[in-house]
């Protein structure tokens, strides 16, 4: 505002007209001309950045929450300066959304046009753009609800899988039940398709496993502990090494439930019968005995 604003170069601007002013410039004129070339051309450079996002972001203007609030592309960087895609809510843009409504509010974008992309092309596949037949995408508890523009109605509900529910029919539209699974990481989610997904090892609770081992040596094939750990923090991972085996292997392994991180863990009592640290941590039937 302040470098846009012509009151310094003795003039006044009124209802979007510009006026000389009865009071003496404070900034050479050249000199202000030469900032708003600047701020110019910044603003196209921005509108371009913004342009190419959108066309990275296939489900702009497609993608609603459960609330039926648009969810709009953007990235952040992180430490290491690469850039992250996300999915977000417009009131939690806003800085309105609540982080404990239940409701999924950002979401990792390579994951969800994954997904979208990949039923698409199994419905429709002769499409050279998956996205191009969709018209909208609501996120639910039960997975995402797909609205596509189907030329051939018939086809398309022939190939659905058993665990993919038809909801609504139109002359040309169809809306599918996706069912997917949201991976809670932080403040976000990203999804998978409701068949098993691909393992993700876990390097922070890995590596806090890892040195729960080594603060302690076996004798006899039993864990001995010579002396306590100095800091709360070891004090609260030791326990990991006392996880039954199957579990320790699904952490390892990247198999480990969704939801379970270390800070997780770190708030969780650990039981000493293995089938209730099971239960308690969320593996059910996952892990074996």
């Amino acid at each position: 505002h302040l470098l846009r604003n012509r009151i310094y170069i003795g003039k006044i601007v009124h209802k979007g007209k510009v006026h000389e002013g009865a009071h003496a410039a404070i900034v050479d004129v050249a000199l202000f001309e030469r900032v708003q070339a600047k701020l110019d051309a910044q603003t196209r450079r921005h509108r371009a950045a913004a342009d190419r996002r959108t066309a990275r972001a296939p489900l702009t203007s497609k993608l609603f929450d459960a609330a039926g609030e648009p969810m709009s592309p953007t990235t952040s960087r992180g430490k290491s300066g690469r850039s992250y895609g996300y999915y977000v809510s417009a009131p939690l843009q806003q800085g309105k959304g609540r982080a404990n409504d239940g409701h999924v509010q950002r979401i990792a974008a390579p994951a969800i046009e994954r997904v979208i992309a990949e039923a698409a092309q199994c419905w429709m596949p002769r499409l050279d753009d998956p996205f191009a037949s969709i018209r909208s995408v609501h996120v639910s508890e039960r997975g995402l609800q797909i609205a596509l523009k189907a030329k051939r109605p018939a086809d398309v509900i022939a190939r659905l899988r058993d665990d993919q529910t038809l909801l609504d029919r139109s002359a040309d539209t169809l809306t599918i039940l996706l069912p997917i699974r949201f991976v809670t990481r932080g403040a976000k989610h990203t999804i998978f398709s409701s068949g098993t997904p691909p393992p993700q090892p876990d390097p922070v609770l890995i590596a806090a496993l890892r040195k729960a081992h080594a603060m302690l040596r076996t004798e006899r094939g039993l864990p001995v502990i010579d002396t306590a750990p100095s800091s709360p923090y070891d004090r609260n991972i030791l326990r990991l090494a006392f996880l039954a085996p199957d579990i320790q292997r699904a952490i390892l392994a990247g198999r480990q439930p969704f939801a379970l991180n270390l800070e997780a863990l770190k708030k969780t009592t650990i039981a000493l019968s293995w089938s209730k640290q099971r239960e308690a941590l969320g593996f059910g039937d996952q892990a074996a005995p």
